[in-house]
């Protein structure tokens, strides 16, 4: 089976979700903006929505004005290292200008560096000590000491003027040496929710020292629900106001509404229409993720297959069994199960997540050859069996614990209240499967595949034996 890795995309061409266009307007934007003016943009979406493949587009889209940092901050073991890491990024990108200016630039930039340092790490510890709730005083003197000690490990020259002198002569050096070489640094920030939220902080507090400078430009790509929610743990009571005042300007990437564009980018291109097998995965997916349910919808007709292989004696076996009226009644319920269910797979399953989406298209497409085959080895392939199969094969990838041998049996609830998406499956399954009638009044339901499909996919030792 060819394998979809996560990695994000570097090339446009690639393009699957219409990331080219709003690539080329942010670019396009960094491009135009003036070279002697900080700016700071947030690219907002959620985890594997696909903004580090926005930011490789971005990037590409860039003209030579632009001199691009990326930092990844998950890549750093400490706080202290996110502010020296960020200041050595500068300077390269500073030293490869070669205009005469750029020399002593690295040195102010350095000595801003190092000047920032201890007041940057006095913060942080007395920060960490209120924390845990030490005494007030001692947290002072904590922090204290930490400030001398560092401030021990830096050049005494360092500390010769403020650091607020040193910061507007190091932004009045950058704005000459930048200006004169008609060039903008472009800082790319990523992975930025994947950190815990005190360094969260701490890379904020970094961009607010940076922040001020001309000619810098911040990018940073983030899940801004999780990094408000990091903000508010973390003692800031208002933190959309928080990160109103540090980006100027923002983008949303939304990943809603695309699971019909995924799965036409993501599997069927991976689908060989000469095999059966996958001939009616693509029939599964027509009608539960592409939506196509009407196709599939037809009149109940008896099938005395079906009801055999549904009794369980022979005297069941021999009765005059007929579709009962409520199955015959069952169009518009269908419809409505169907639809149903075709919402749960972007509601509840977050499958409109590129990412999300990627990992359950391999998975879809390594076991359904592999259950396909051992179900259907002996028992006929019905359109109802191979839609049962293919729902089952789904809610086993997301809700593995529901999966067993008791799923179709109404006396039989697990503890706790069930996942909507449960609740529709069940629900729909109820609906496709007919019940029949005979003429003393049983009622037979015809759900057994349920349990066979159920037994197969979670191959449960004691269910696939028989022990009496």
């Amino acid at each position: 089976m060819e394998y979809k890795n996560y990695l994000p995309l570097t090339d446009i061409e690639n393009d699957k979700l219409n990331f080219k266009e709003l690539s080329i307007e942010i670019a396009a934007f960094i491009n135009a903006f003036p070279s002697d003016i900080p700016f700071s943009i947030s690219l907002n979406g959620s985890w594997g929505s696909g903004k580090s493949t926005m930011l490789n587009f971005i990037e590409k889209n860039l003209d030579e004005k632009c001199k691009v940092i990326r930092f990844n901050p998950w890549l750093i073991t400490s706080k202290e290292d996110l502010i020296l890491s960020i200041f050595e990024e500068m300077n390269e990108q500073i030293a490869s200008l070669t205009t005469s200016k750029s020399s002593k630039i690295k040195e102010k930039l350095k000595s801003y560096s190092r000047k920032f340092m201890p007041t940057f790490v006095k913060g942080l510890t007395y920060y960490e000590s209120m924390k845990y709730n030490m005494d007030p005083s001692l947290t002072g003197a904590i922090a204290e000491e930490t400030f001398k000690l560092t401030e021990s490990l830096v050049k005494e020259k360092e500390f010769d003027k403020p650091l607020s002198v040193q910061k507007k002569e190091l932004a009045d050096e950058l704005k000459k040496v930048l200006s004169d070489a008609n060039k903008k640094i472009v800082i790319f920030i990523d992975e930025l929710d994947r950190l815990f939220p005190d360094e969260i902080i701490t890379v904020f507090q970094m961009v607010k020292a940076i922040l001020d400078f001309p000619g810098v430009l911040f990018v940073v790509a983030m899940d801004d629900e999780v990094v408000k929610n990091a903000l508010s743990k973390k003692g800031i009571q208002n933190p959309a106001d928080y990160l109103e005042k540090i980006f100027q300007k923002n983008y949303n990437l939304s990943s809603k509404y695309q699971i019909r564009t995924l799965t036409k980018s993501y599997i069927y291109p991976r689908l060989d229409l000469d095999d059966e097998c996958h001939v009616l995965l693509k029939k599964c997916l027509d009608a539960y993720i592409m939506g196509n349910y009407g196709l599939q919808i037809k009149d109940f007709t008896h099938d005395q297959e079906l009801v055999i292989e549904n009794c369980e004696t022979k005297e069941d076996r021999a009765a005059n069994w007929k579709l009962h009226q409520k199955t015959l009644d069952r169009g518009a319920s269908l419809m409505r199960s169907y639809q149903e269910l075709f919402r749960e797979f972007s509601r509840s399953l977050n499958l409109d997540n590129p990412r999300r989406f990627n990992k359950f298209a391999n998975y879809l497409l390594e076991n359904w050859p592999k259950i396909y085959n051992r179900i259907f080895k002996e028992i006929k392939k019905k359109d109802l069996y191979i839609y049962c199969t293919f729902i089952l094969l789904v809610t086993n990838y997301f809700f593995p614990e529901s999966i067993s041998v008791y799923f179709s049996d109404t006396n039989y609830n697990e503890p706790g209240e069930e996942p909507g998406f449960i609740v529709s499956v069940k629900a729909h399954l109820y609906s496709i499967f007919p019940e029949y009638i005979s003429e003393n009044n049983n009622i037979l339901k015809t759900t057994n595949f349920i349990r066979v499909c159920c037994r197969e996919i979670v191959s449960y030792p004691d269910q696939n034996k028989l022990f009496y």
